[in-house]
């Protein structure tokens, strides 16, 4: 089942946020390669089809082993990166981007449910740029993803 999430559902209060973190609009964020790395199906959907509507170019994968295999390949701007997952969690997939110079400059955005400033701190020392609490809304994640591309 496909989940359409639309910006133009948003309501005023969130296209204000938007638009006092991107001032000249989410156009700046066009082009930009994303990779969304989750393990649940809803929220790789609800991020592209988000990051999607604003023209952002978006790969999804379900684990950090793949998204580590991608990443020997192709460069992206930044990584949503899941904490949660089987096997390899987001910290330790985000320390091998960081130990390959191929990836080591990418930012990576934490996704998780765990946002306590403790977590927050563990998210931060293992090299991520960011963090986004779930559930989270579309708006944050353009939100952070504009904060670290820098759109002005």
């Amino acid at each position: 089942m496909k989940h359409t999430i639309s910006l133009l559902e948003s309501n005023r209060a969130d296209e204000e946020i938007l638009a006092s973190i991107c001032p000249q609009g989410m156009d700046s964020l066009r082009g930009t390669r994303v990779l969304v790395v989750d393990d649940d199906d809803f929220c790789l959907e609800l991020a592209r089809s988000v990051l999607e509507e604003i023209g952002v170019n978006v790969t999804t994968v379900s684990s950090g082993f793949v998204a580590l295999d991608v990443l020997k390949s192709v460069t992206f701007d930044c990584v949503f990166m899941d904490y949660e997952m089987p096997i390899m969690n987001g910290i330790e997939t985000t320390l091998k981007i960081r130990a390959d110079p191929r990836s080591s400059a990418t930012c990576v955005i934490a996704l998780t449910a765990n946002s306590s400033l403790g977590d927050r701190e563990r998210y931060l020392s293992s090299g991520m740029n960011d963090l986004v609490g779930k559930p989270y809304r579309g708006e944050q994640l353009i939100a952070a993803l504009a904060k670290q591309m820098g759109a002005k």
